[in-house]
């Protein structure tokens, strides 16, 4: 196989880690928050002591957006339908949160049911009353160290320097959307350790099925020249979901080889080479954001350094049913919030997966 020296990027569907959080805090942008998982089960009171005593506490959730992105992080972070909250009701009947915000929205299933304190259910998005005691799994809050949300809106568009001028990493922050598909681009990573980081937030490294998903995924960033230095290797390249196998493209997501972009046409794929996507001009008959290549990076110690996630993949017959409308003051953007998503053609009592 010819050498071919790159930066990569993997596109990924939303956490980031980064320095704005505590240790072994991890961000998540649509909450705004950085967010800790325990992996252990423990009744309310001993979960708060936990959560305090690293710094954090229990989650609150104050509007329907954020109560939708908070049972997709609980089922993507615990694994479980059920964790607790930071609800608590005091002796009056007055439900508060544990780290001091409004009660300003509530989402019971049940208000009368007996105990006094809640889980968010993930099976139908509602809270559930139940004695303290009860053990669940639980997230940890804590409030973003270093970085004002300023710093990780999302901006309308990239604003870009000539190739020969572009460092990299000059993408678009936070999660962005396009044809029922939230995209994320995260940095530096082997390929193994992006699919890893992508399932575990609920998604994969992206696929691609046509021309405008070509075009979206190579917008996200801005070209750079292959003269770019980093890590002792040059060129920005986008690692995708994609490898050669017997002849085809087997996507990490397990969507069909249903597509195929202009590649560079004097190399020899190799099985098991890893599908990139260049995002570098000036310096070859190849050199043209979008085009792709087929390659090992991994082999020779290379990290990406774009990569991309991707996740929530609904097509036609599939339908997703929005709950609200809501305004990011973090990304200055209005999300429209699903609740429930399917895959097949809608029927009024077909089985429907929840967001």
């Amino acid at each position: 196989m010819r050498t071919l020296y790159a930066v990569n990027f993997f596109l990924l569907f939303g956490f980031l880690k980064a320095d704005v959080c505590p240790s072994y805090f991890t961000y998540q942008s649509d909450l705004d928050s950085c967010l800790l998982h325990l992996n252990t089960t423990e009744s309310w009171p001993v979960a708060k002591t936990l959560c305090n005593q690293l710094g954090g506490e229990l989650l609150s959730v104050h509007n329907a957006f954020q109560n939708s992105i908070t049972a997709n992080v609980q089922t993507n972070m615990t694994g479980s339908d059920k964790a607790w909250l930071g609800a608590t009701r005091s002796s009056n009947g007055t439900w508060t949160w544990s780290d001091g915000t409004p009660f300003n929205y509530q989402r019971f299933s049940s208000p009368n049911d007996p105990g006094d304190c809640a889980y968010l259910d993930t099976n139908d998005v509602m809270w559930k009353i139940t004695a303290c005691s009860n053990q669940f799994q639980f997230l940890c809050a804590s409030p973003s160290i270093s970085t004002t949300p300023s710093s990780l809106t999302t901006t309308p568009s990239l604003q870009c320097l000539p190739p020969k001028q572009q460092p990299l990493y000059n993408c678009l922050q936070g999660w962005q959307y396009f044809n029922g598909s939230e995209y994320l681009v995260i940095f530096d990573k082997f390929f193994d350790d992006g699919e890893e980081y992508c399932v575990d937030q609920g998604g994969h490294l992206a696929s691609i099925h046509h021309a405008r998903e070509n075009a979206f995924i190579q917008n996200l960033c801005c070209p750079s020249s292959c003269q770019t230095d980093h890590n002792k290797v040059w060129m920005a390249y986008y690692l995708l979901g994609g490898h050669w196998n017997d002849g085809k493209i087997v996507w990490s997501d397990g969507t069909p080889d249903d597509y195929r972009h202009e590649d560079c046409s004097d190399q020899q794929r190799q099985e098991g080479d890893n599908l990139l996507m260049f995002n570098w001009e000036q310096c070859s008959i190849c050199a043209t954001p979008g085009i792709w290549h087929y390659d090992n990076k991994d082999s020779e110690g290379a990290t990406s350094p774009y990569l991309v996630r991707e996740s929530v993949r609904i097509k036609s017959p599939g339908y997703m049913i929005h709950e609200a409308v809501q305004w990011s003051k973090v990304h200055r953007k209005w999300f429209f919030l699903p609740r429930r998503a399917s895959g097949n053609e809608y029927v009024d009592y077909g089985k429907e997966s929840m967001i």
